[in-house]
């Protein structure tokens, strides 16, 4: 394992909460597997959270009229 998660603002209590914290792992271990060694990340960061469900909702705006979008969400999780 590469990467390390670090929680902030409670956050590890949000995603026990919702019953998110293996897939929350699970989805960091693949992506870490997915964007090991590639140069050019963009569409297989999207690929692969597509795949494990966190761009399954639709819309990804944060904020209703601005461009800024979450990478993924899912349960309320961004």
């Amino acid at each position: 394992m590469s990467f390390e998660i670090l929680h902030f603002r409670e956050s590890d209590r949000v995603l026990q909460g919702k019953n998110l914290i293996r897939d929350f792992q699970a989805t960091m271990q693949y992506l870490d597997d997915v964007l090991y060694g590639s140069l050019y990340r963009r569409e297989l960061l999207r690929d692969g959270l597509a795949e494990m469900g966190w761009r399954n909702n639709g819309s990804l705006n944060f904020l209703e009229g601005r461009r800024y979008q979450f990478k993924g969400y899912r349960s309320g999780i961004g």
